[in-house]
């Protein structure tokens, strides 16, 4: 006999960790060696009476999609335990890296149900619909893949261009909504979350005005930065990208980023 009429009303239904040979944190959308082997532990209410569970991957290279179960372990406090230990080299098969999407697929009393809510964090939900459903991501890199040095030598200062600084000449688009100060709120939200948002609100920040504030970050001790995206896009964030070859001109387009790499270059 169900214990719940609707797999949905089931309280924290699925807790998904996973942990590794190599890393001290193995979160959920962490980047491992190849060499690595990875426990994956899902937790799942005993509600759900579940039979069997699996995790679904697909590679995001090659399009190969594979299921690997894992092994009951028996109920603890109240939950069903499933584990299995995936070396990564075996799951890359001939390739030394890649990158991976899965879900938790679970056999249960309500049907195939599917792990749902990604979003970095243990606690997921299940969904009857796998089209709705939210992938895990899982990227696995060359045992001989190195850091870059320059990236290890000092502070590194991520930048929202369109937030920063306003600088240099860079015209704005005609169906921009310009902020007239910096201490102004954002005017644009979604009605309800996932509702659209036009996202053509700008505050005017440039990379020209990033040069200029360069003896600024020197002055923190910052050694690297890291922009958001800078190519040609409709939104003020530009991960919408519309050309990856062409800077986008309120930014100050190509001769903003020369102007930009040449004196972070006498840095």
């Amino acid at each position: 006999m169900l214990a719940y009429t609707n797999f949905r009303d089931i309280p924290r239904p699925l807790i998904l960790k996973k942990s590794s040979l190599t890393e001290a944190r193995a979160d959920l959308f962490a980047a491992f060696p190849l060499r690595d082997t990875l426990t994956f532990t899902a937790s799942i209410d005993t509600a759900f009476l579940t039979r069997a569970a699996f995790l679904h991957v697909r590679s995001d290279d090659d399009g190969r999609e594979l299921d690997i179960p894992l092994a009951a372990c028996g109920p603890q406090n109240g939950r069903h335990i499933f584990t299995a230990a995936i070396p990564l080299a075996a799951l890359c098969g001939k390739r030394k890296d890649g990158l991976f999407y899965y879900h938790l697929v679970a056999d249960t009393a309500y049907g195939r149900l599917w792990s749902h809510g990604a979003d970095g964090r243990c606690d997921a939900w299940f969904t009857d619909d796998a089209g709705y459903a939210n992938p895990y991501q899982l990227l696995v890199y060359r045992d001989d893949y190195r850091t870059s040095s320059l990236l290890q030598r000092g502070v590194m200062y991520q930048i929202f261009v369109d937030r920063f600084f306003r600088g240099g000449d860079a015209p704005a688009r005609a169906d921009a909504v310009m902020a007239g100060s910096w201490e102004e709120e954002i005017s644009q939200y979604p009605a309800y979350p996932g509702a659209h948002v036009e996202n053509n609100e700008f505050f005017g920040g440039t990379l020209w005005g990033i040069t200029e504030k360069l003896p600024y970050l020197r002055s923190l001790g910052v050694k690297s930065l890291y922009l958001s995206p800078i190519f040609r896009a409709y939104s003020n964030h530009k991960y919408d990208t519309g050309d990856y070859e062409e800077v986008d001109l309120q930014f100050g387009g190509e001769s903003a980023l020369r102007a930009l790499l040449n004196e972070c270059k006498k840095c």
